[in-house]
């Protein structure tokens, strides 16, 4: 019963780190694309 119990753990933190990266990358995506707008916005005009 213990053997089985790390593998199961790990892969529920493995489950939680991949969900965590995803967001993480959606929020420096959002940010990244909001700052090249601005940039580009203030070379235009």
């Amino acid at each position: 019963m213990y053997d089985l119990m790390p593998p199961s753990m790990h892969l529920c933190l493995l489950d939680l780190d991949q969900t965590m990266v995803m967001k993480l990358c959606d929020v420096v995506f959002s940010n990244v694309s909001f700052w090249v707008q601005l940039n580009f916005r203030n070379k235009m005009g």
